[in-house]
């Protein structure tokens, strides 16, 4: 019987030629017995399992046994170069979430790049792909060479890439879209949310910025589900809103913002980041008349300054209400960057 019992669990478990140690190891055991010729306790386990049948009693007795004889150890991770959760969870993290590939290079990426200096965990999320912006690629075509641009300005920063979740003009304030936003946002929990004006020149960034809001005020519902599912997590949230386009309402009413980040000191390094987005200079110069799209970077620069008398270069931000988000005197934003702000 014991004959029969290890030659039906070898003929289980296909070892190769050159088994390795620890392979070894299970045969020795499934053979077993002592020195004195008696049963071990485990053989006697395995038999008991082999008789009744029991094959996941078999395999955790094995497995159990294989651990125990050889332990794994993790592997060590540099901290400096391969942060660990518990380090990760420590760090002050912003996450700018924006409609459109180089949306975040035109109105927010300064203030990005002066808190990554400051050791700021940053994080990039174009909710659309940019499959609309080209009047000569496809579709397709226009989409990968995007996602590649974006990739790379975010690498220059740099920031943790989030991948867009749907096309151009389809960003919809629906469930489906909420729940793959709150995704994003759980995934990063951030201290700080950065997103467009809540009122902007084309439906796609108002749009962009209600979702934003929303899955920054339900990342603690754990009866909200995420798409991909992420579990709820907490901890406080400041939304900041950025400037519209040419600093005006869509009805071309002025908007000033509560303060602005002076920027001067990483203006070049902001168009370096919107020079990788080569594919847009003829799209935006054939469609919004921008005849040179770092020029108009740049004018929206310097017209965020003069908004609040000031020269060189600023990014204007308006702080949501913080009811639902965090204490409602808490400006993180304005605290970290202090050194830059102007009113």
């Amino acid at each position: 019987m014991e004959e029969a019992a290890n030659i039906s669990v070898e003929k289980q478990i296909e070892f190769g030629e050159r088994p390795s140690r620890r392979k070894k190891f299970m045969v020795h055991f499934l053979r077993g017995g002592n020195r004195k010729g008696r049963e071990s306790h485990n053989q006697k386990r395995l038999k008991t399992c082999l008789e009744g049948e029991h094959l996941n009693c078999l395999a955790n007795s094995i497995l159990i046994s294989v651990r125990s004889a050889f332990p794994i150890r993790a592997p060590s991770i540099d901290p400096s170069t391969n942060p660990t959760k518990t380090n990760r969870r420590n760090m002050q993290k912003v996450l700018a979430i924006v409609a459109h590939p180089d949306d975040i290079e035109f109105v927010m990426a300064g203030t990005l790049l002066l808190l990554a200096r400051l050791g700021w965990e940053v994080h990039y999320f174009n909710i659309a792909n940019g499959c609309c912006g080209s009047m000569s690629l496809s579709r397709e075509e226009i989409a990968s060479q995007r996602l590649s641009e974006a990739r790379e300005a975010a690498s220059k920063i740099p920031a943790h890439f989030h991948d867009p979740i749907c096309d151009d003009l389809a960003i919809f304030y629906d469930e489906k879209t909420l729940a793959k936003v709150s995704s994003a946002v759980r995934r990063a929990n951030p201290t700080i949310v950065l997103t467009h004006s809540p009122c902007d020149y084309m439906e796609d960034h108002q749009n962009a910025c209600r979702l934003a809001v929303t899955a920054a005020f339900s990342k603690n519902m754990p009866n909200f589900p995420s798409d991909p599912p992420i579990p709820a997590v907490t901890g406080d949230v400041a939304i900041y809103h950025a400037q519209p386009h040419g600093n005006v309402t869509v009805l071309g009413e002025p908007i000033l913002p509560d303060f602005a980040i002076d920027i001067s000191q990483v203006i070049d390094k902001k168009a370096e980041l919107l020079r990788c987005h080569r594919s847009q200079q003829g799209w935006l110069d054939s469609t919004q008349k921008m005849s040179s799209y770092i020029q108009t970077m740049y004018d929206l620069g310097s017209g965020v300054s003069k908004l609040i008398g000031a020269s060189g270069f600023s990014e204007g931000w308006r702080q949501r209400n913080s009811l639902g988000f965090g204490a409602a005197d808490w400006n993180p934003l304005r605290d970290s960057l202090k050194e830059f702000v102007r009113s």
